[in-house]
Formats: structure tokens, sequence, C-alpha cells
């Protein structure tokens, strides 16, 4: 999964020099080098310490980044002592990360969550997960806000608390995720977990649709065509209805099919009605 840049190609001055000043594929190079012995001698503490700078670089216009992704699993990795060059590091690179993670540094914060929580390097530990999850997701840390909303959903760690559990979700939500959206779509639609409220499930509806989740999108069509928390709008519901349908969505066809041979939002046409419910019944049989 590492991505081979110029910096194989400088000297380690200057790849120091880039990944001090911020270069994201610099300090993932020079994590590498510590880890693998390359002009360096191996220093697993100093591994950590340039995954996890790579892995601070959040940009929450991805949905995930294979630098950081990479980087994560490195940490994780060398935490449980897979990583068998580096096994000696294993106790320094574990007060390093929890040092980092007292000092504030969000991305060490998750990692040190995440070891808790999986007993990588760690003793098996829901309840200090939870601790250091709270501290990166009240920086903005989305993987951790989302994490965190499982835990409170769950009980894991912490008390069970749906309300809390959608505070966290709809922080994370605002930051991406467009499952998260759907999903408190569907909390607020069936008031299970939250006070029933049609309205603001159509807001999360729309937002995860926007995103382009394809069942998001057949759901929001259908409230556009039945108005349930929205002003019925049969042109928005075609829309909705047309997109979840082109990413074969068996419902939405079948619906884009009957607002077809009803003429709602669209010139009746019986040829369109067929071609979109004979669709239907090919995705429903898992044939789309």
């Amino acid at each position: 999964m590492v991505r081979q840049t110029t910096e194989s190609r400088l000297s380690l001055s200057e790849l120091r020099r880039l990944a001090e000043q911020g270069d994201q594929n610099a300090q993932h190079s020079l994590g590498q080098a510590y880890m693998h012995g390359q002009w360096v001698p191996i220093d697993g503490v100093e591994a950590v310490r340039w995954f996890t700078k790579t892995a601070e670089h959040y940009n929450p216009d991805l949905e995930f980044d294979d630098l950081q992704f990479d980087a994560r699993e490195m940490v994780l990795q060398l935490l449980a002592g897979e990583i068998s060059s580096l096994r000696e590091h294993e106790e320094a690179a574990r007060e390093w990360l929890c040092e980092g993670a007292r000092r504030g540094q969000v991305e060490a914060q998750y990692i040190l969550a995440l070891a808790y929580w999986s007993g990588s390097g760690f003793p098996k530990d829901p309840a200090e997960a939870a601790r250091w999850l709270r501290n990166a997701a009240e920086q903005g840390h989305s993987d951790a806000q989302r994490h965190l909303g499982d835990a409170y959903h769950d009980g894991d760690g912490v008390p069970q608390s749906f309300l809390e559990s959608m505070y966290w979700y709809r922080k994370a939500a605002e930051q991406g995720f467009p499952d998260l959206p759907f999903k408190l779509g569907n909390a607020y639609y069936e008031g299970k977990e939250v006070p029933a409220d049609h309205a603001e499930a159509a807001k999360w509806y729309l937002k995860a649709a926007e995103q382009g989740h394809a069942e998001a999108q057949a759901v929001i069509g259908y409230v556009y065509w039945s108005g349930d928390g929205v002003t019925k709008d049969y042109a928005e519901a075609v829309k909705w209805f047309r997109k979840a349908a082109e990413q074969g969505d068996a419902c939405a066809r079948y619906n884009l099919g009957a607002v077809y041979y009803k003429g709602e939002g669209v010139p009746q046409d019986y040829v369109q009605a067929y071609f979109w419910t004979d669709l239907a019944a090919f995705a429903s049989k898992g044939k789309t």
C-alpha cells in the first residue's frame, strides 16, 4: 500500500527536512526508513512518531487516504508485536504513543483508543478506549466521533446512551460518512432511539442521498413522493428515484416504473414503466 515517490531518491537530510515541513509522503517514507533500517538504524519509536504524523493529515473531503490508513496500520502492528524487526522497541513505542496522547496529539489519542479497544499492545480495556476516543472526538477527529457513537450505542466502555450516541454520530456525519446520515435518518424516522421527527429524518436522508448513498436516494425519493416530512414534490421524487435506480436499487427502479405508469412528475410512458419495473424484478433476484 506504500506509494513510492521521489522521496526515495532524496538524501536523508532532504527527506527529514521535507518531513519536518509537513510533507505527508516524506513523513511516511521516513517512518518506513526507521522501521526497516534504510539509511538509519532501526528505531521503533521514531517509526511510530513519523507514522503518527502521517496519519494526522486529515482531509474531510476524502473518504480515506492510503497513506493515513497505512500509517495507522503500521503503528497498530508495531504495538501488537506483529512487525518482528521492531519487537525490541515495543515498550518505547507504547511510552511514546501514550506521551503523545497525553500531550493532546489527536491521532495518537485515536490510535491509543484503538489499541485499548482491540488489545493490540495494551490490555483490552473498553473504558480506557472510550476515554481516549472522547479526547480525540472533542478535537474533531471524525473516526473517533463515529467510534464513540458506537460505544454509546452499544454501552461498550460507557453507559449506554442513545442521545449521546446520536450526538457523536451527528458530529461524524457532518464530516462525511454517508452511511451515518442514513442511520440518523432511520433513527429519527422510526423514533426508536430518539423522538420521532420525520422532518429531521428527511434532512438526514437528503444529506446521505447527496453523498451518493443509493438506499438513501431511494428513501428520499419516496419521502418527496409521499410528502412525509417535506413538501410533496413529484419532480424531486423522480430525480432521486432515478439516481438510486441507476445505482441498481430495486425499490427505486420499481417506484420509477410506477411514476412513469401514473405520469407523476414525468410524462406518462408505459414503455419506461415496463423497462424500470422489469429491471426491478431482475434486481430483486440479484441479476442486476
